[in-house]
Parts: C-alpha cells; sequence; structure tokens
C-alpha cells in the first residue's frame, strides 16, 4: 500500500493537473512507457479493488440461509454485474506492458476522444480490447 501512494504522489507530480485528459498520456505513451505501464497497473489494480470491496459488502451483509447452491448462484450473478458495470474482462495472464500497449493504441486511434477522463479512456480501450462475453 505504501509502494502505491508513493507511485501516486511520484505520477502526480510528474502529470500534473493534465493528466485527467487522454492528449498528455498519448504524448507520454510515446515517451515515457514505464509511465504509463504504472498508470495502467494502478488505475485497474484500483478497479479491481474496488469490485472486491463490492463483493465484500454484499457477502459481509447478507442475510438469510446460505446453501452452497445459492451462493454459487449469487456469485455468478455478482461477476455478471461487476462485467456489466465494468465492461471488460481481462485475461489474468494479460501482463501490464500489455495491458499499457492497448492503452496507447486506443489513443493513438482515438485523437478525438482525448478530452475525456484518463481513467474512463482506460476503461474505453480495455471494453474494445476485451469485451466480456
Amino acid at each position: 500500500m505504501r509502494t502505491f501512494a508513493i507511485a501516486v504522489i511520484f505520477l502526480s507530480g510528474i502529470l500534473g493537473v493534465s493528466a485527467q485528459s487522454g492528449d498528455e498520456l498519448a504524448r507520454q505513451c510515446q515517451t515515457n512507457r514505464v509511465l504509463i505501464v504504472g498508470y495502467v497497473a494502478g488505475v485497474l489494480d484500483k478497479a479491481s479493488v474496488d469490485t472486491d470491496v463490492l463483493f465484500h459488502f454484499y457477502f459481509d451483509t447478507y442475510e438469510g440461509g446460505k446453501t452452497a447452491e445459492r451462493i454459487e448462484s449469487e456469485n455468478r450473478a455478482l461477476v455478471a454485474s461487476s462485467a456489466a458495470i465494468d465492461g471488460y474482462c481481462i485475461p489474468e495472464e494479460t501482463t501490464a506492458e500489455q495491458k499499457a500497449d492497448v492503452f496507447c493504441r486506443y489513443l493513438l486511434n482515438n485523437p478525438d476522444q482525448r478530452n475525456k477522463n484518463a481513467a474512463e479512456l482506460l476503461g474505453a480501450a480495455a471494453k474494445y480490447a476485451w469485451p466480456c462475453k
């Protein structure tokens, strides 16, 4: 957690306020690949943690009988809901570098979208490359 906090502070200092748009990150794709890999990994890790929090909140506050069948059924429903919310299903074996490649390619191919929030652009790139089936 401490490493993540240091990385966020470091990235914030380098990117500044303009990091909220895709224009600066598109430039960084060409000049600072390590920064992009870290950014993409951090944002996707945060999205994963948020999903885990949702699951724990649901199961920690769940009332009623928990049969194995009911838990399995509701697990499938939660996973489907998560996929619908996030909209992407990145294969586990995908490396951080591959995820960054997809993000940079999306920024390059969609310059008209770069005025959007960078995290939103990353979600759009992931949805395009790895849609849930």
